[in-house]
């Protein structure tokens, strides 16, 4: 496809040429060959890119590799270099013929987030709800959220593998003074896992507070919580979710009260996770 003019007017551009090409590792080596003038490597970038090649989930989105007309290439070297790293061809646009002057003006749009692709998909409280699957997949996994590495698409794909998660985190939108509403969304739709009438009055006691014995682990986790709250104290996350898991663990097993620790390191090899990693508890 050949561009000459915008909008009918005259163009005193050279001709800009878009064409759909298939990238092998030798052409991605080829097209950096050119990399003259780009910005910085992001390493954490070209790892992503290569993991969504080789598991396949690479796909033609309309974003280009761009050499301007003294062909060399003002973006695409992350793709490019994700490519090598794999070791896995991908189709993508190629424009050549643009103008050097036009770099300033690429990338300065916002990236689209995981909360922006649910979003799109139609869902409510996307922001919450593209969280809460992190965080479910963060407690299955028994490692703090911060050591997920997902994409926006896993995100989505992951999301459409949880029915009745979307269900969860409206359910737990009064919970949102306690803690974060994508975590209360996350551990109500595992529990239910377990028994949905229990985790529906695990979090029913929890936001009300109603009745409660003060033996019971929900009031204790229910007055540490407010007190935090009071504190204006900001409790880490993952420490939240073990303090949630457990109060929910001792109610199942008729205990009362229950220890607030913290999450476990790991230490050994054995124990699941890298060394150094906090563990979440399993949930019972």
């Amino acid at each position: 496809m050949v561009l000459e003019s915008v909008n009918n007017a005259p163009s005193k551009l050279p001709e800009i040429v878009v064409t759909l090409e298939t990238v092998t590792p030798e052409v991605a080596e080829r097209f950096l060959s050119r990399n003259k003038a780009n910005r910085p490597v992001t390493d954490a970038l070209v790892k992503r890119y290569a993991k969504a090649m080789a598991d396949g989930r690479w796909n033609v989105n309309g974003q280009t590799i761009i050499f301007d007309w003294n062909e060399d290439m003002r973006n695409g070297q992350h793709r490019c270099l994700g490519c090598i790293m794999s070791g896995v061809s991908f189709s993508t646009l190629v424009v050549h013929g643009i103008d050097p002057k036009a770099f300033s003006t690429m990338d300065t749009g916002r990236r689209r987030t995981a909360a922006d692709v649910v979003g799109i998909d139609g869902r409510v409280n996307h922001h919450a709800l593209a969280s809460a699957v992190r965080w479910v997949m963060s407690i299955r996994s028994r490692i703090d959220k911060g050591h997920l590495s997902l994409d926006a698409d896993q995100i989505l794909e992951n999301l459409r593998l949880m029915p009745g998660l979307d269900t969860s985190v409206s359910r737990c939108l009064k919970l949102g003074k306690l803690m974060p509403r994508s975590v209360a969304g996350a551990l109500h739709y595992e529990f239910s896992k377990k028994s949905p009438l229990d985790a529906d009055t695990f979090f029913d006691d929890l936001f009300s507070g109603a009745g409660l014995d003060r033996g019971d682990p929900v009031f204790s986790l229910r007055e540490r919580l407010v007190k935090k709250r009071m504190e204006r104290g900001k409790l880490p996350e993952t420490e939240l979710v073990t303090w949630v898991i457990r109060a929910w663990n001792k109610r199942r097993e008729g205990g009362s009260m229950f220890s607030l620790r913290g999450t476990v390191k790991t230490k050994a090899k054995s124990e699941k996770g890298e060394p150094g990693q906090r563990l979440i508890p399993e949930i019972g």
